[in-house]
């Protein structure tokens, strides 16, 4: 949100070194799909071989998903025309020119195709790429789960990181545009796949004890890439150079992943837990996905109103007090039509996901998974029920 709300031209050495550290706000989705392989993958795995499992997962993620998603999309081609303008109307006519590929969740190829985020999808609208990425990811990681066998599961995750990575690095050998090796999505699936095998390492019988140590290295030298990236090219994003791009998504999905691992296996009281167990941080995350949609058209609706996001007054040689005041003003909208969203309309539709349970697994499950593959038959059924085969 940072990222795409901090506009305004810095005007101080103050104001340049918060612009520095938001510019790297691009890498949050690649916490998302860390995030996102993680919870689904852990979601039909423990829903492997119970019934509906097909028909629970995929209504449960169209609850979720599509109610807001498609109503979003129709109120913006609907209403854009009426409080917009002309420039608006513009906008809807190219959406409407091209609306199949929003439809049908696949905004990702249609930027890598135009090599742009704006020509073909207006209004923000090219910032839904991650949302097809994931869409794609649902349709298809619940039969690759049915069908490969528990134990080559971690070895097909570990494959497909290898795969994206490569894929990624070939589509700058041959010359794509940053905006294709941005979102096309074999050169994302590295984020998903980590996160995939997070879980499924979650679930063996060593549990996330083992992968403490190794997540520590792996950000350590995530970290010190970007040192490194830092020190040779003196800026932190460069669109112009897919190189840096490639590079910088590769270290930022290991960084993320670590930081799952390192958060799930924090002792309680520590920083971290304390952290990442914040009220602040969980009704972010509560209204996730209605911010992540709104939070887009706030800079549109702001200009529409004279709050220019890209220019402000000066005060005290700097800009940052006006780019704070525009931030809180932009993301505290975005909370409020969030939360509306939420109770009167996401809500009702999510309260269906009752009639399609799928099974949970505890934290502690999580951290020392029991092991069942050690007990006789006979101990197995003396098991509590949530712990058994």
């Amino acid at each position: 949100m940072f990222f795409h709300l901090a506009q305004m031209k810095p005007a101080s050495s103050v104001d340049s070194i918060f612009y520095k550290l938001t510019s790297y706000g691009w890498s949050g989705v690649n916490l998302f799909f860390v995030l996102s392989g993680f919870l689904i993958t852990g979601i039909l795995v423990d829903a492997k071989g119970t019934e509906n499992y097909f028909r629970n997962f995929y209504v449960r993620r169209a609850l979720r998903i599509l109610p807001l998603y498609y109503g979003f999309f129709a109120g913006l081609l609907l209403l854009s025309p009426l409080v917009g303008g002309q420039k608006a109307a513009k906008g809807v006519q190219v959406l409407h020119e091209n609306q199949w590929w929003i439809w049908t969740h696949m905004v990702n190829w249609l930027v890598a195709l135009t090599g742009d985020f704006h020509i073909a999808t207006p209004l923000s609208v090219g910032g839904w790429w991650s949302l097809s990425i994931e869409e794609q990811f649902y349709l298809l990681w619940a039969v690759v789960i049915l069908l490969t066998p528990q134990r080559k599961l971690l070895r097909l995750c570990l494959a497909l990181i290898v795969a994206s990575v490569l894929i990624r690095f070939a589509m700058v050998a041959f010359g794509a545009s940053w905006a294709a090796i941005y979102t096309v999505t074999f050169a994302r699936m590295d984020g998903i796949a980590l996160g995939a095998a997070i879980a499924v390492t979650a679930r063996s019988t060593t549990g996330l004890g083992n992968l403490k140590r190794w997540s520590l290295i792996a950000a350590a030298l995530a970290l010190a890439g970007f040192v490194v990236m830092e020190a040779l090219s003196g800026t932190a994003y460069e669109p112009g150079s897919t190189l840096s791009i490639a590079i910088q998504i590769t270290l930022f999905v290991w960084l993320w992943g670590a930081l799952v691992v390192g958060t799930l296996v924090a002792m309680p009281g520590s920083f971290l837990q304390r952290l990442t167990h914040l009220k602040i941080l969980r009704i972010f995350g509560k209204f996730s996905f209605a911010l992540y949609l709104f939070h887009m058209i706030m800079n549109d609706v702001f200009l529409k109103i004279g709050f220019n996001p890209d220019s402000g007054f000066v005060i005290g040689g700097s800009i940052l007090p006006w780019q704070m005041l525009y931030l809180g003003c932009a993301i505290s909208l975005s909370l409020i039509c969030a939360f509306i969203s939420w109770h009167l309309y996401e809500k009702q539709f999510l309260k269906l996901k009752a009639f399609f349970p799928v099974p949970k697994r505890s934290h502690t499950e999580l951290l020392h998974p029991p092991a069942i593959s050690l007990c006789s038959s006979s101990d197995a059924a003396s098991l509590p029920k949530k712990l058994s085969p």
